[in-house]
């Protein structure tokens, strides 16, 4: 399981690496040589949504996304161990129908044969991987839950 969570969070960052360098190479190449990368623009679109959508599953497991701790803090222990099963339970069902619903779009997408401004290159398969980092989050948010319902500690 650490495998596949360090899996998820190393996807996540190279997805936004790719960004960083779409963008160096679209700077440097206008500045210095009055070119810019063809399809720029939509790759680094693409490759950010990939980044956001693997990002927001790595902190699905990990509990690192934006917390509102005053009343977790002021809890006893049960009450801290029920808010945090409510919550992953919550956040389990909403990362199911978002990951449900966005894999509906990239089938729309599919059929729609959506492709890039100048390379002609099809969308869908960016959207696929995008997709694919919100059924992790929706699996690793099931895995925390099952792990808090056992009372095991999570091992993030």
């Amino acid at each position: 399981m650490n495998r596949f969570i360090r899996l998820v969070d190393g996807l996540a960052a190279a997805s936004l690496f790719f960004v960083a360098a779409f963008t160096l190479v679209a700077v440097i190449g206008r500045k210095l040589f009055g070119w810019s990368p063809p399809d720029y623009f939509d790759f680094a679109r693409l490759a950010l949504g990939i980044a956001i959508f693997w990002g927001i599953g790595a902190a699905c497991y990990g509990n690192r996304h934006i917390l509102v701790d005053l009343v977790h803090e002021l809890a006893t222990p049960t009450w801290k161990r029920r808010i945090d099963l409510v919550a992953t339970a919550i956040l389990a069902v909403f990362m199911g129908a978002f990951a449900w619903m966005t894999a509906v779009g990239v089938a729309a997408t599919m059929k729609a044969n959506v492709q890039t401004t100048e390379l002609r290159w099809l969308v869908w398969p960016f959207h696929a991987v995008a997709a694919a980092g919100l059924a992790a989050g929706f699996a690793l948010a099931c895995v925390r839950l099952a792990r808090l319902l056992r009372g095991s500690e999570l091992d993030a």
